[in-house]
């Protein structure tokens, strides 16, 4: 009996885990990225597990034991009567895609998923009512549930997803529900023979009902790991490392907690988990008030492990705070409502109101109260004695924080910055690992603020609990605010994240600097561009000559450095420089007259736009309005404002790109330029076949598509090697890894980019020997990505697609002797070659 219900609560949970990414995988090349459809897709799922665990709480209180398996049956026969059988769902019509989303999801899925989240609570309220030993206190299931979440979870992504087509992955999962079903029935079964034996429905009263109190601190409970989970993911993401699969961790150290802190076997309460708590909010403290980003596993084990421990002393609070099986489904219903609210909470409300990720230092505090004692005072007190010493105490971190950003300029430019005692203390903090750079404006920051700030957490840390965790929150805020400085000019949340505009500071004295603004999202830099505009005496652009000259001068016919100074910012830089790969190709397009209107997916600081001349067209698509904004700001960039006042023609689409270019004419653009491959989280249905197939149609004969594919975690080259093969077109590649002095002092960066045509004659220059470009020759053995299928796991670097041996025989020119193809020379510096793809002698 027990490993019957086991295995069924086991399997429901892991289908839960999984149902969510696979129709998402099926809606997303129809609808894109939109953050209103995704918004959607979430609150959809969330509102039918409330829902589902609503529905368990009704049937088991308010229907009669003996008919409880009748109905919940003859509802899992009708689920799975309406299970889908294609993943064919259609076009969305209409206005309102959100609209479609949900209905779609009730079409298809709604029932079955909504039948499956009841299987949990539902089924432990039924092992209560049996006969076994141990139905008296049945919680011990839910330890069952989590743990087939954690395979749901590892499931999808590792198994499911490397393996399995869209279709084959509906199929897994509708096979696995009718495996579960009967399961559910024979649960069913037991219980009514278990209550036949023992004469029928039981006579004993209910467990008294819970007080509103308790309730209220069920979820209070459940939202905290819940928000925590989502909040500890985005600040790692945003401020630490864009680690690919990253959320992966705080899922399962969420989940993990839950199986150690209902399955009775562990044998810590949470008093002991409330006194380990501090320990790791102190660590934590000092990173984030340090800015640490390396080592960069240490930084990363202190987040997490803090979050664990938080999630441990709520779980097991709830645990030991469990009500009689009588009220199990009430206190599951409540559990859930928590975890909803968690995830409405950092998904939808904290990027409304707050401009910065605040919600995570907020929750951190908050999470820090609920150590066991916290409400309790050892003495008799006033009541308005322990928030007063609070609210105090909080004034007092503010004041702390806001004096020593006073004193900061003071220490920096006063002359403290160059005396031996501020660099021992710069050497002091590189031992211990804070940053390999450490800034002056940084270390006068952590030498005024980190003791007091200490003292004050350790002090508080076991004498004041309400009170320290008012001041950990208080200290995390005030970081968040303050601790950017002078460097940062703008930052704006969305649904995305949070982009921030920032003035790259002094490499000499670690000041704010107005010469470059610089746009990042997280740890992702979008483009920077130099801030020289009011040397142009008015004039937003420079003549064709001197745009040449500074573009892709040679020896003598060279901008002159006075000159080139003055017109920095007009120069494409980082990912787009003139002399890099983009640069080349923009240049053979240009000199053909083949280049007047292109298309390009991914605005960032719109330095694409910088190549435009007079009379060109440049669309651009921007799923971000945020980017819009900030881009088309000349305050922050003035690429799209120089080019429109030059004569170009700057056209912003706000939406999903691939969407975007369907819906364009066929034959309209000369240049691609898809850009949205470099953080931690790529856009699938970016780079499929068919959206391949979207683009080129979109070319006219002889245009170019190319994709930026610069990336620390994903090698992506050999995926569009793949697909140009099966498409039958050219693919060539360019790592151009190198640069000179001077190219680095123009913001030049290292970047990969892939061009892909239907004939080399496309590229001109680039296609012949001698040539820094490699001819890429995908093979039908490597994995095609398509809507249907394309795994971003087996994309990882050494996971597969992106192995040594693949790309070494993916990227081998062909016709070049093999001692000219083993490398690619050094990219040279514009002023020492004399055309695009040809290496200096």
């Amino acid at each position: 009996m027990l490993k019957l219900f086991g295995v069924a609560i086991f399997l429901s949970a892991a289908l839960l885990f999984m149902v969510q990414p696979i129709w998402g995988k099926v809606l997303l090349p129809l609808l894109g990225g939109s953050p209103a459809v995704w918004n959607t897709c979430m609150v959809f799922f969330q509102a039918v597990l409330l829902l589902g665990y609503g529905y368990a709480h009704v049937l088991s209180t308010r229907v009669p034991l003996k008919w409880q398996p009748v109905v919940h049956v003859g509802l899992l026969i009708v689920a799975g009567v309406t299970l889908p059988r294609s993943i064919d769902v259609g076009e969305p019509g209409g206005s309102d895609p959100a609209w479609w989303v949900v209905k779609t999801l009730c079409i298809t899925v709604g029932l079955p998923f909504l039948v499956v989240s009841t299987t949990g609570p539902l089924l432990q309220r039924w092992f209560s009512r049996t006969d076994h030993p141990q139905a008296k206190d049945p919680y011990f299931l839910y330890a069952a549930s989590n743990a087939g979440s954690v395979l749901g979870l590892l499931a999808y992504p590792l198994v499911m997803e490397p393996r399995l087509t869209r279709g084959e992955q509906n199929l897994t999962w509708s096979v696995l529900f009718w495996v579960l079903a009967p399961m559910i029935g024979a649960c069913g079964a037991m219980v009514l023979r278990a209550n036949r034996a023992t004469g029928g429905e039981t006579s004993a009263a209910p467990a008294p009902a819970p007080s509103w109190a308790t309730r209220g601190m069920w979820v209070l409970l459940a939202f905290i790991p819940s928000s925590l989970m989502i909040g500890v993911t985005q600040s790692i993401s945003t401020d630490v490392a864009a680690v690919p699969l990253m959320w992966i961790v705080p899922l399962l150290l969420y989940l993990v907690s839950f199986i150690l802190a209902f399955s009775g076997r562990w044998g810590w309460n949470s008093r002991v988990w409330g006194r380990l708590l501090p320990f790791g909010v102190i660590a934590l403290t000092v990173v984030i008030l340090t800015g640490s980003r390396s080592p960069l596993g240490l930084v990363l084990f202190i987040h997490v492990i803090t979050f664990f421990l938080a999630a441990m002393l709520c779980h097991r609070r709830l645990a030991e705070s469990r009500p009689d099986p009588s009220r199990l489904t009430e206190f599951y219903f409540a559990l859930s409502l928590g975890g909803v609210l968690g995830g409405i909470f950092n998904a939808l409300v904290a990027p409304q109101i707050f401009g910065e990720i605040l919600e995570y230092p907020l929750v951190i505090g908050l999470a820090c109260m609920m150590r066991p004692g916290t409400w309790a005072a050892d003495k008799p007190r006033p009541h308005w004695w322990g928030w007063g010493s609070a609210a105090g105490l909080a004034l007092l971190g503010f004041v702390v924080f806001w004096y020593q950003l006073n004193i900061l300029n003071g220490l920096v430019s006063g002359g403290f910055s160059r005396t031996p005692a501020f660099a021992h203390m710069v050497d002091a903090l590189k031992w211990l690992g804070a940053r390999e750079a450490i800034r002056p404006r940084l270390a006068a920051s952590i030498f005024t603020a980190l003791p007091v700030s200490l003292v004050l957490v350790a002090g508080l840390a076991f004498k004041a609990r309400r009170a320290f965790g008012v001041v950990v929150a208080t200290a995390l805020v005030s970081t968040v605010y303050f601790g950017q400085g002078g460097l940062l000019i703008d930052r704006t949340r969305t649904f995305f994240g949070v982009i921030r505009v920032t003035n790259l500071a002094d490499p000499e004295t670690g000041l704010p600097s107005d010469r470059w603004h610089m746009l990042g999202h997280g740890t992702t830099i979008h483009g920077r561009q130099a801030q020289t505009q009011k040397l142009h005496q008015g004039q937003y652009h420079p003549d064709p000559e001197t745009r040449e000259r500074l573009f892709w001068g040679v020896g003598a016919k060279a901008l002159p450095e006075k000159q080139e100074e003055i017109w920095l910012s007009a120069l494409p830089t980082s990912y787009y420089h003139p002399r890099g790969p983009i640069g080349e190709i923009v240049r053979v397009l240009q000199r053909e007259d083949r280049l007047k209107h292109a298309a390009l997916i991914g605005m960032g600081a719109g330095s694409m736009a910088a190549y435009a001349r007079a009379g060109d067209t440049y669309d651009f698509f921007e799923i971000d309005p945020a980017v819009v904004e900030i881009a088309s700001n000349p305050a922050y960039f003035s690429y799209l404002y120089d080019a429109n006042k030059a004569g170009a023609k700057i056209v912003a689409f706000v939406g999903d790109g691939r969407l975007g270019m369907r819906d364009r004419p066929d034959d309209t653009y000369d240049l691609i330029v898809v850009d949205a491959f470099s953080s931690d989280a790529i856009p699938v249905h970016l780079i499929t076949r068919e959206a391949v197939q979207i683009y080129m149609s979109k070319l006219k004969p002889g245009g170019v598509l190319a994709f930026h594919l610069s990336n620390r975690y994903f090698d992506l080259p050999p995926v569009v090697a793949r697909i140009a093969q099966s498409l039958s077109l050219q693919c060539w590649l360019l790592n151009d890894n190198t640069s000179t002095k001077r190219q680095e002092e123009e913001g030049k960066a290292e970047t990969t980019w892939v061009a892909v045509v239907r004939d080399d004659a496309a590229l001109g220059p680039i296609s012949r020997y001698p040539t820094r470009w490699l001819r890429m020759a995908g093979a039908e053995t490597d994995p095609l990505w398509t809507d249907d299928y394309a795994s971003v796991f087996r994309a990882l670097v050494g996971m597969g697609v992106g192995s040594p041996e693949v790309v070494k025989r993916a990227t081998q020119p062909v016709g070049v002797p093999k001692k000219e193809a083993d490398g690619s020379p050094p990219a040279p510096d514009a002023r020492d070659q004399s055309s695009p793809g040809t290496n200096p002698k």
